[in-house]
């Protein structure tokens, strides 16, 4: 899992994020006096998260009076903003699964239950990424947490044990691909967001079945610097660029 903040709220005029010493909740005031309570943790912990938001919450609401209608929630000076909002975010790495053919199925599923489910492959990153994201302002929101950590659960367990059964046939393919990745990383051409997402990637799928001990996180930062300018690259240009990559995985 990780914590995804929009660049509108980063960037926004009188906007403020602060983060508790430990970074396991950070606090979003924007323009219009929204408050935003974040928690973030690795592994799937909606729960503890959902603890930390809320316990930060209920330790200001102590100190600071909010505008609060037990009718409509807590109201901002935009009355698009009326009322409490959750959303739950969790980033999945999920390789197994998708050579196994499994999301469309998850999709469909999650959408049934109201989650939103995609690969990072839409904006130009690895698809073995997807986002699991539960987004309802009428959802009784403890309940909403317990079954978002439910079925979360439920995917990272199939993946564990696809992901073993995917090694014992495709191991000495992976490796191959994590150094052919690798050297295209360290020769420094044509390095694109997917490139580099694809070996983190692998490197994460082959240490978590300790076929590698470690991995260059010295060569990872370069490398995710070095494609910090490709961001502004035209689509055409952004299109070439990843080809000439793919040419060379060939």
């Amino acid at each position: 899992m990780g914590l995804f903040l929009d660049s509108n709220d980063i960037f926004r005029e009188n906007s403020y994020i602060a983060s508790r010493d430990d970074e396991f909740v950070f606090m979003n005031i924007d323009i219009r006096e929204h408050l935003r309570f974040t928690g973030k943790l690795p592994g799937v912990n909606f729960l503890r998260c959902g603890h930390f938001a809320y316990g930060l919450e209920s330790d200001l609401d102590e100190k600071i009076d909010f505008s609060f209608n037990t009718n409509f929630g807590y109201v901002f000076e935009d009355v698009n903003l009326v009322g409490n909002g959750l959303k739950m975010t969790g980033v999945l790495h999920i390789p197994s699964l998708r050579y196994y053919n499994t999301t469309d199925f998850l999709e469909k599923k999650m959408k049934k239950l109201g989650i939103d489910f995609y690969s990072l492959s839409k904006i130009g990153l690895c698809e073995d990424f997807y986002i699991a994201e539960f987004c309802n302002q009428n959802a009784e929101e403890f309940s909403a947490i317990r079954k978002m950590d439910k079925y979360i659960t439920e995917i990272v367990n199939l993946e564990i044990d696809n992901r073993r059964k995917l090694l014992e046939t495709k191991t000495d393919y992976y490796r191959e691909k994590f150094e052919r990745y690798k050297k295209i990383l360290i020769k420094r051409e044509n390095i694109t967001p997917y490139i580099v997402s694809k070996f983190i990637s692998l490197c994460l799928l082959l240490q978590s079945l300790e076929l590698i001990v470690d991995y260059d996180i010295k060569l990872l930062y370069e490398c995710l610097m070095a494609i910090r300018s490709s961001t502004f690259l035209t689509e055409e240009e952004s299109n070439e660029e990843l080809l000439n990559v793919i040419l060379k995985l060939i």
